[in-house]
């Protein structure tokens, strides 16, 4: 019918009238929601505030995973510091202290070692050297002595052994003559007594170890003989 009457109207000459398009109204879904009153804003905070006291607040499981990276880091950083600190010091102390050098000892006056071989006396139906009679009457409280095999070394301890006897420096109980090997130690014992007149313990290290270790319990200690064990009572 619209169609048909434009149709009409034009062909009898009078203008279309053309009607205002009427625009809808649109409502939002807020116009229609009722606006809460102040007494119910109230209520929301006060329950929105008690749900967040009752839930306590939990650090997120990536914070905690970076506490622990960062405090195993920092452990590991104060650690390489404390290494580090204590190499330096020790590095330190070692350049303030310059290394000591073995030095020969010097030779004693000639004045002095002839009284000291008078005092010694004889070894073994000699007479003991300038260097021999250096090394004993000189000795410190540690004295090594280098020499090479046969040129008296044993010779040198039984000096030392008559020195200490005659000056009064030590009595027969107060000595101990340390040997790697029970052979070594019989022999240097059988010599100290011919030369001395004096019965001067001379033993190993192993059997001087045992004997502490008898002297400080009651247990049996074994005792490994080449392919044996053997016990020993206390």
């Amino acid at each position: 019918m619209g169609l048909l009457s434009k149709f009409m109207n034009a062909l009898g000459g009078e203008p279309p009238v053309s009607k205002p398009a009427t625009q809808p109204v649109l409502r939002t879904a807020q116009q229609n929601v009722p606006k809460p009153t102040q007494q119910q804003t109230t209520q929301h905070k006060s329950t929105a505030q008690s749900r967040q006291a009752q839930q306590p607040t939990q650090p997120s499981q990536s914070s905690q995973l970076a506490r622990s990276s960062y405090r195993a880091q920092t452990q590991t950083t104060a650690r390489n510091t404390s290494v580090t600190t204590n190499r330096s010091r020790a590095q330190s102390h070692a350049n303030s202290q310059p290394a000591q050098k073995l030095m020969p000892q010097p030779m004693l006056p000639a004045e002095q070692i002839e009284r000291a071989r008078n005092i010694i006396g004889k070894i073994e139906k000699h007479e003991l050297s300038d260097e021999q009679i250096s090394a004993i009457a000189g000795a410190g409280h540690n004295t090594l002595v280098l020499a090479g095999a046969g040129t008296g070394k044993t010779t040198t301890i039984v000096g030392y052994i008559a020195w200490l006897l005659n000056t009064g420096t030590a009595t027969p109980e107060e000595i101990l003559v340390l040997s790697f090997t029970k052979a070594s130690a019989d022999e240097m014992s059988s010599r100290i007594t011919q030369s001395t007149g004096k019965v001067i313990r001379a033993c190993t290290f192993h059997s001087l170890g045992l004997e502490i270790c008898r002297s400080s319990t009651i247990a049996n200690r074994p005792i490994i003989d080449g392919a044996h064990v053997k016990q020993c009572g206390a």
